[in-house]
């Protein structure tokens, strides 16, 4: 399993005017691809309609000191017009990585995120997750004050939760392995805030079976429960993200050199796929979908909860 980890070549506004999962059959505007992360690993980038707001940049140097391993910053942001395909009550703006599992082991999923400003769209806001849901970050806007949040297992109730306070760099590890019996997975979920190294907060036996692949996604999504369109500010709502990685085993240190790390060639798909590295397979499947709500319940859920993600 590679490396995956944030560019230090920026991409400037004028070069990805949008980013959004899957792929685009319309006829206005054409896909673009861009490989622009290191370790030789890459992204899907559809460059859907080149007159509408930019939503993503790469700066090379937005975080310091860089933490795991990783100085680079990718500014992703969300409009009245961040939609894919015909999903109007969706507004999304999101990258995307097909991801093989660690089988043996652990699949370790790292990532940092921060907002200078509050939400402007007092939405839920799903962040970092895995097309299955096994996992989720998310940013309850709709509660004053805002929450970050730790879903698992594809259900409502918060795993774990604390106040989204903006110009805050929150840090998210979670690890999933294969349960010791059945085919569920064990979620071990690790969290810091600054330049803290990360700090295991819990450990939870799911349901959810246990993935080989992974579709990883990180970015701003959220979606309406009636199907009408979400009311958006006029405003772009812009969130950071930095530290970007998957492992095949756990790392909690802030401070990581990249410099041993692997490399694989990328390769740029075919028109209505998704891009992958060679070590990743592809998954396919329909964008996620999960109602943009949360709720605050018990601490910890067990095996025979089940999953209760609507679709």
């Amino acid at each position: 399993m590679q490396r995956l980890m944030l560019s230090t070549r920026a991409v400037p506004y004028s070069t990805v005017s949008r980013l959004v999962y899957g792929h685009y059959t319309g006829q206005q505007g054409t896909r673009t691809h861009h490989a622009f992360l290191q370790q030789s690993t890459s992204f899907s980038i559809w460059h859907v309609t080149p007159k509408q707001p930019s939503l993503c940049l790469l700066t090379q140097d937005g975080r310091s000191p860089g933490y795991n391993g990783d100085t680079g910053v990718a500014t992703i942001a969300v409009d009245s017009k961040a939609m894919f395909k015909a999903q109007n009550n969706f507004r999304r703006s999101e990258l995307v990585q097909n991801i093989a599992a660690n089988a043996a082991g652990a699949t370790f999923f790292r990532a940092s995120v921060m907002k200078e400003d509050a939400f402007l769209n007092p939405y839920a806001w799903q962040m970092i997750f895995p097309e299955s849901h096994i996992f989720e970050i998310r940013v309850d806007a709709t509660a004053s004050p805002a929450k970050i949040i730790y879903l698992n297992n594809g259900t409502w109730d918060a795993k774990w939760e604390t106040e989204f306070v903006p110009g805050t760099w929150y840090n998210f590890g979670i690890g999933v392995s294969a349960a010791k019996s059945g085919n569920g997975s064990v979620l071990e979920f690790y969290t810091s805030e600054g330049d803290k190294d990360l700090a295991l907060e819990a450990t939870h036996d799911v349901v959810t079976e246990f993935p080989s692949t992974y579709e990883f996604h990180y970015g701003l999504l959220t979606l309406t429960d009636d199907n009408s369109d979400p009311k958006m500010n006029a405003k772009q709502d812009i969130v950071s993200y930095n530290g970007v990685s998957v492992e095949a085993k756990v790392s909690t240190a802030a401070s990581i050199s990249s410099t041993g790390a692997k490399s694989t060639t990328s390769s740029t798909a075919n028109e209505g796929s998704l891009s992958t590295e060679t070590t990743a397979t592809k998954t396919g499947g329909a964008p996620a979908d999960t109602p943009a709500t949360a709720t605050t319940a018990p601490a910890t859920v067990k095996s025979s909860d089940g999953c209760a993600r609507r679709n």
